[in-house]
């Protein structure tokens, strides 16, 4: 589960971050041959990580391409050479763990942009290697993605990534989660060591501040306000009150 913490009113809100346009194909039960393709990307009918390849160059490849998602990303897009062209993926399900899900992915950002890159890298494993008995977790920050960078005034190119970046995010599911996770998410995070749990804070802080550059250009573009994220009821309520007892201490 791909998990970005952002800083709302005193309080993490925790965000599953996945793509939208994701189309399951075909249901699998978790037997030998379904396991042995676990993890398996292919376009069109060209695999990769078959169970030909080799157990420990498989292992050290995918250490390399968790390492550098944007690699994988240009990987795919070099070898989609069509409009028709489709990329599937063979994931074990969330929340039904005796059964792996054939997708078919979104295609990569057209242009390449190493933010966008990474974080469709980011996406793409996270789907695929979903593949323990538990949800293998990870946190996205947008500063070690490069957006800030990418929507600085500062870039040449402001324009051309700028809109690329609010076009992308735009194709992706910011969802908070449900109680049962955000409780699982927060006592993972309390049983690590302090000093992740204050990057991990900080990191959410940046993550908030990348957001409002986000938002910033989002109304500049398109004079609307991103639809991104969407908070539950109870958590509406929630921030509010933050909101009003900030205002009353100002005050």
């Amino acid at each position: 589960m791909l998990i970005l913490p952002m800083a709302v009113k005193g309080m993490v809100v925790h965000l599953q971050v996945s793509f939208k346009d994701l189309k399951p194909q075909e249901n699998f039960l978790l037997s030998g041959n379904c396991k042995r393709y676990l993890g398996e990307f292919q376009v069109n009918r060209f695999k990769y990580f078959t169970e030909d390849v080799d157990f420990e160059k498989r292992k050290a490849m995918e250490k390399y391409l968790k390492m550098h998602p944007e690699l994988l990303t240009e990987f795919l897009r070099q070898n989609m050479h069509t409009q028709d062209d489709k990329i599937y993926v063979m994931s074990q399900n969330y929340q039904e763990k005796d059964f792996c899900t054939r997708y078919q992915v979104p295609k990569p950002p057209k242009r390449g942009n190493i933010a966008l890159d990474k974080l469709y890298g980011k996406l793409l494993n996270d789907l695929r290697l979903n593949v323990d008995e538990k949800e293998d977790d990870s946190f996205l920050s947008f500063q070690s993605l490069g957006l800030k960078e990418a929507l600085s005034k500062d870039n040449q190119n402001i324009v051309n990534d700028g809109v690329d970046v609010l076009e992308y995010l735009e194709q992706l599911n910011f969802d908070t989660l449900d109680e049962t996770n955000n409780a699982r998410i927060e006592k993972a995070i309390k049983a690590r060591p302090k000093k992740f749990q204050n990057y991990y804070r900080e990191m959410a802080i940046e993550n908030k501040n990348i957001y409002k550059q986000i938002f910033k250009l989002h109304q500049e573009v398109y004079d609307t306000t991103p639809v991104w994220p969407k908070f539950t009821e109870q958590q509406k309520i929630y921030i509010k009150s933050r909101k009003e007892m900030q205002g009353n201490k100002v005050a």
